[in-house]
Formats: structure tokens, sequence, C-alpha cells
């Protein structure tokens, strides 16, 4: 069984020791709040398409921005950050180095997600998810490597007698993000035509399911036992540590159906693709047992709100692409928005959730302050779920529409190539991609209002050990003597 510990703040030598956590955090709100701000811009442009006056903000240059800046940016720098802090503390031991995992994050930042996204912009990039130029993802890979090893040292300097689930996850998407996206790095330079693109999705599903998924998932069995004070079974959550692993290496076949590659590398997605049901439905059923059985009376926490909303997104996101790895469904949807919304629903309601259920959960902790505007806290939390839930369905909803009005041409012999024929589906579907714009603008307002609430709560003077008990309950925790690490 996993440890009831639940560790608070008792002074700000804790703040102290996060200043990597730190840094990897407030980067990732940053490029939260600019790739929310291009989902915007790409949702209106799909509306109402406009004349691309300015060439870097054309909507075939700013959509790889915009994914590249969500993927690398945000949910990689509030993972990451959220890893810096919780590894030390399953492990007991400080983390083994600060400096460099500072040094890391800006070089990340900057030097990676900030000039890649300028090469981008002027047209230069590589090709898919990233679209970066090969050497800043070599250095991108260094990156990750030298934060790798920061935690996996600090793992080793621990003392405990069996590695708990949460650190397996968070190890495992450390190690595997500079292996993964070093590999990203070389398939440009080794491969070229069909099987270049056989190699980019390979690395794109490892980027999610080998990277971005264990981290996520780290960081929800490292806060679920502390949000309800029960511990979590070891066998079960173990299985879903070891099969994401095992399924999210060979998921890469998943998206090359129909194409002109070989037959087993297409039989081979398509069984990966619904094997991948045995980590989410496992992980799933434990997460939203344990909150069930933990505090089902407790009062509002925007920690559980998001750790919810992004166990049930997981499981959808889950379950959807086990069906899209299907043939019959890849007729059917393969080549319409239904595949934004599967992504969507994965990234966005899945693993920003975790990560923003992080955020809540570590602002007291690593920044000592509690929230300047406690009542701002619920508006961002609903504002976002609303938002992802509109922008998920616009985008399966224009799927399905898409995909019926396509079938029906098919079968009546008509042309929907181009002409008045695509015009009756850009219509067909106008009104579910207006539904995507009013989800993005509502996610992009909940995103800027955590942002201020963040930058008053940092500057404010309220710190958590200057604080009465009312201050540090209106900061969604607990506060308890934190045990120092060994």
């Amino acid at each position: 069984m996993e440890g009831r510990e639940v560790e608070g703040v008792s002074s700000l030598a804790g703040v102290a020791r996060d200043r990597a956590a730190r840094t990897w955090i407030t980067w990732g709100l940053l490029w939260l709040l600019v790739s929310v701000t291009m989902g915007v811009a790409l949702s209106l442009g799909l509306l109402r398409p406009l004349p691309a006056l300015v060439p870097p903000l054309a909507y075939g240059r700013l959509l790889p921005r915009h994914a590249d800046a969500a993927v690398f940016g945000a949910l990689g720098s509030l993972l990451v950050g959220g890893a810096l802090y919780a590894v030390p503390r399953l492990a007991g031991a400080f983390l083994a180095s600060e400096g460099v995992a500072v040094a890391a994050a800006w070089i990340w930042n900057l030097g990676v997600v900030g000039l890649g996204d300028v090469a981008s912009a002027l047209g230069r990039g590589g090709g898919g998810v990233p679209a970066y130029p090969w050497p800043l993802l070599l250095l991108g890979a260094a990156c990750l490597a030298a934060v790798a090893v920061d935690l996996v040292v600090t793992a080793a300097r621990g003392r405990r007698e069996e590695l708990p689930v949460a650190l397996v996850y968070l190890l495992s998407g450390a190690v595997a993000g500079p292996l993964v996206l070093a590999l990203r790095a070389a398939v440009p330079l080794f491969l070229s035509g069909v099987n270049q693109i056989v190699g980019g999705n390979y690395g794109l599903q490892a980027l999610w399911w080998l990277w971005l998924a264990p981290l996520s998932l780290g960081l929800a069995h490292y806060l679920l036992p502390r949000l309800t004070g029960e511990p979590l079974a070891r066998a079960p959550a173990l299985l879903g540590a070891w099969s994401l692993v095992a399924v999210g290496a060979w998921r890469g076949g998943t998206g090359l159906l129909f194409w002109p590659v070989q037959g087993w590398l297409q039989t081979l997605g398509v069984a990966f693709g619904v094997a991948v049901l045995l980590p989410v439905v496992t992980v799933s059923a434990l997460v939203l047992g344990g909150v069930r059985k933990g505090r089902g009376g407790a009062p509002f926490h925007p920690e559980m709100a998001f750790l919810i909303g992004g166990t049930v997104c997981f499981l959808a996101g889950g379950v959807l692409s086990a069906l899209g790895s299907l043939p019959w469904f890849q007729s059917l949807l393969g080549l319409t928005p239904f595949g934004s919304g599967q992504d969507h629903l994965l990234l966005l309601g899945g693993f920003l959730s975790f990560g923003l259920s992080f955020l809540y959960f570590s602002m007291p902790r690593v920044f000592g302050r509690v929230w300047a505007f406690p009542g701002l806290v619920r508006v961002h939390v609903w504002m976002s779920m609303v938002g992802i839930a509109a922008v998920v369905a616009g985008f399966l909803l224009a799927g399905l529409v898409q995909g019926e009005v396509l079938l029906a041409a098919v079968r009546s012999g008509a042309s929907m190539g181009a002409g008045k024929g695509y015009g009756a589906v850009l219509l067909a579907v106008s009104p579910f991609r207006a539904l995507t714009l009013v989800g993005g603008l509502l996610v992009a307002g909940a995103q800027v209002i955590l942002g201020v609430n963040v930058l008053a709560s940092v500057f404010s003077a309220r710190a958590v050990t200057e604080g009465p008990q009312a201050a540090l309950e209106e900061a969604s925790v607990a506060v308890s003597p934190a045990p120092e690490p060994r």
C-alpha cells in the first residue's frame, strides 16, 4: 500500500529549496498563456478564414507553433516542475542539484521552445510535432537528460525499502523524455519520405505516452493520498505504470492505417492502440476509486476538482484513442476534426488538468504564499472545465458531422473535394467550430485569471507561515509540520 503521509509547509526554508520547481512552473504558466492565445486564433481562423497578411500568423504556421508551445512549453514545463517537487519528497532526500535543474529550465524554455517557435514562425522548422530543427531537439534532449540525472541521483540518495508508485511513474517519464526527443531528432537525419512520416508518428506517440503520461500520472499518484488521506493499492498501481511503459513505446502505428506502409506496422498499430486500454482503465479506476473512498464529503478543493476532471478526460481520451486505432473507425473519421477532439481530450482535459491540480497543491508550498484572490480559484476551475468540454465537444461533433456528410456524398457519387460540395461540408460543421471558439475563449480567459491570481499571490505579503489558520485553509491545503528529507 502507498503511504499516507501528508506534508505541508512549516517554514520558508522549504520554499527556498524548491527554486528549480518554481522556475519550471513559472515558465509553464507563461507558455500556457501563449498556447491558449494561439489556440483561440486558430479557432477563429477555422470559423472565418482571414487573409494571411503576416506570414508568421498564417494558419499553416500558427498550428505547429500552438501545438509545440502547448506540449513542450506549457505541459512539459509544468510536469517537469512537478517532478522536481515530488521526487525529493518521495525519496526522502534533497534535490541533487537545484542549479542544474534551473539552468536546464532557462535553456529549455528560451533556447529550445522559444527559438523553436521563432524558427516555426519564419518557416524554418521541421515537419510534424515538434516542428523544431533537429539541433534544437538535441539541445532539448540534453536539457531533459540533465533533469533526469538530477532526479535519478536524488532518488538513489533516498532511503526507501521499496519505490513508491508515484516515483516509478515520475522517474520513468523523466528518463524516457530525453531518449524519445533524441530519437525524434534523428528521424529527419536518417529517414526520408514515408519512412520519415512513420518515424515521426512513433516519436510523437512516444512523447505523449512515455513522457507526458507518466509525469502527469505520477503527479496524480502523488497528490491523491495527500488529498484524501487514503493510501493507494500498490499492485494495481504498478500494473498501470508498467503496462503504460510497455504499450506506450509501440503506439506509433495507430496513425498509419491506409498509409502505403507494411501491413505488419498497421496491425501492430491496431493491436497496441487497443492495448492502451489496460493502463488507462487500471489507472482511472484506481484514482476514481481512491477519490470515492477518501474525502467524499470534503469542501471544494481545486486540486481535487482538476484531479477528478483530468482522470475522467484521460479515461475518455484513452477509450477514443483505442477506438481510433480500428480500421472501420479510421475509414469514417480518420481525416476529420474528430482526431483533434481526441488530442485535446487527452492533452488539454487530461494532462493539463493533472498539471493544474499540482499547481494548486504546490502554490503555497513552492511559492510560500496563499492565494491573493481565493474567489477567483473557483472561477478558474469552472471556466477551465466548461471551456475544455466545449472545445472537445466542438471538435468531436464537427468530426462526426463531417464524416457523415462525406460518407453520404460517397454513397451518392457526389464530389466533395472542391467547390459547392466542400462548401456544404464547411457549412455543416460551422456551428461546432463556433462552439470550439467559445470553449477556447473560456479556457484562455480562465488561464488569464489564473495568471493574474498567481502574480498577485507571489507579490503578496501574505506568506503561508505568517497567516492565521484561516488563511492557510484559504490556500486549499492543510498545513502541518513537514518532515525534513533524510
